[in-house]
C-alpha cells in the first residue's frame, strides 16, 4: 500500500535525523524547542523556526529566552540621546549642554 510505505519512510527519517522539537510538557509559558529525535511532534530545521510556529505569542518569552542569542524585549539605542539637556557635573563658567547618556 503506498501509504504504509509513506509512513514507514516517515518513521525512519523521524528516527535517523534529529530536529527541533517543542517541549509541550514545559507548558504554555514555560515552553521551549529542543534538538532531538521525536517522531510525536512536529520537527523544525532551526530554533527560531520551531519557538515561532509552535510558541507565538507565548508572553513569558521562555522559547525565544533559550536561543543561543536571545532578542532583547528593549533594546538599547546607540549614540548619543535626540534631546539636548544641561551638563551640571561641569562648573557654570564653562559648561553647557550635552546629549550623552547618563
Amino acid at each position: 500500500d503506498g501509504a504504509e510505505d509513506q509512513h514507514r519512510r516517515a518513521q525512519v527519517t523521524c528516527l535517523e535525523s534529529a530536529e527541533w522539537h517543542p517541549q509541550y510538557s514545559a507548558g504554555w509559558a514555560g515552553g521551549f524547542c529542543r534538538l532531538t529525535v521525536d517522531c510525536n511532534s512536529p520537527g523544525y530545521s532551526t530554533q527560531l523556526a520551531c519557538c515561532r510556529a509552535a510558541y507565538a505569542g507565548q508572553v513569558s518569552g521562555n522559547c525565544l529566552a533559550n536561543l543561543p542569542s536571545p532578542p532583547t524585549m528593549s533594546p538599547t539605542d546607540s549614540g548619543g540621546l535626540d534631546v539636548y539637556y544641561p551638563d551640571y557635573t561641569t562648573t557654570w563658567t564653562e559648561a553647557g549642554c550635552i546629549n550623552t547618556r547618563p
